[in-house]
């Protein structure tokens, strides 16, 4: 992220993570979910991550990102508790995929969905897209301040902020 690309530092991690999903189906022919606000699972199992680290810079605040995919391996071959928790897409499809491919497919849909977010117009269309992808009606356990919840993911605000149900009750969680 540039400060002259126009597009917050927040929507980043969306960006990232809708275009792992659509790469993910576009390759692959996965089904993927997104957990706020980082988080690619497919079938109930952690596929991807992304990390979005921002600093003041030279132009203002920059950003990196970094994208975890799990492809071309056995959850087997993962540590303990790892195994029962992710997935990979050899895992799930039963072949391995060539890593050009697929980091192609993530970079034009990044690119694509990075120049949509820049106006509000085009955030919205990313946003429902997120939305349309969010992992809803579990629960599931995010991490916020260093605790692990479970919250049922309702919907992403324009914001970034995740509505959610925690303990039968509306939050907005952000951060």
């Amino acid at each position: 992220y540039l400060p002259e690309t126009g597009c917050p530092p927040c929507r980043l991690q969306f960006v990232g993570g809708i275009s792992v999903v659509t790469a993910l189906k576009e390759v692959c022919g996965l089904r993927c979910l997104l957990r706020w606000p980082n988080d690619v699972f497919c079938d109930g199992k952690k596929i991807a991550g992304i990390l979005v680290e921002n600093f003041w810079g030279v132009k203002g605040v920059e950003s990196v990102i970094g994208v975890g995919v799990n492809v071309n391996f056995r959850v087997q071959e993962l540590p303990g508790e790892l195994a029962a928790k992710a997935t990979s897409v050899l895992e799930l499809t039963g072949r391995k995929v060539d890593l050009a491919v697929l980091l192609d497919s993530y970079l034009q849909w990044f690119s694509e969905y990075l120049a949509a977010s820049r106006d509000r117009e085009g955030w919205a269309r990313v946003l429902d897209e997120v939305n349309r992808h969010l992992w809803r009606g579990v629960e599931v356990d995010l991490n916020i301040g260093g605790r692990s919840i479970r919250v049922i993911q309702l919907n992403v605000r324009e914001d970034c902020c995740l509505e959610a149900l925690v303990e039968g009750k509306l939050r907005v969680l952000c951060g």
